[in-house]
């Protein structure tokens, strides 16, 4: 049997039967899943808009993915440095094989020259 009681957020003066907030400060587990990966999915096709693989620009048709170089079912991680950003068609051609695509170079504009870092 559960009991009525105040929402968990602070100062929500919502009752709540069975949960531990209301509707209005509940936050679903896919919203909060993977926010960090999203980020630097988005950063990644910011700084490079093209396929490693094709060179194709990404479009609504054939987006641009983020894949890892060595995957995860092979003993890959879900560190920046093993992931590239590809199309779909080139990501699904590749499937979980190991990739020889160099992930992405930061170039920092250091004064008179250029530093690959």
């Amino acid at each position: 049997m559960n009991l009525p009681r105040s929402c968990a957020a602070a100062g929500c003066p919502e009752v709540v039967v069975g949960t531990p907030r209301c509707p209005k400060h509940t936050v679903s587990n896919a919203m909060r899943k993977g926010s960090r990966n999203r980020k630097v999915a988005a950063q990644m096709k910011a700084q490079q808009p093209w396929c490693s693989s094709c060179g194709s620009p990404g479009t609504a048709a054939n987006p641009l993915t983020i894949d890892h170089i060595i995957p995860l079912s092979r003993g890959g991680t879900n560190a920046r440095e093993n992931k590239c950003v590809l199309c779909y068609r080139c990501n699904r051609a590749k499937s979980d094989a190991v990739s020889a695509i160099a992930p992405i170079v930061t170039i920092e504009d250091d004064g008179p020259g250029l530093v690959i870092a």
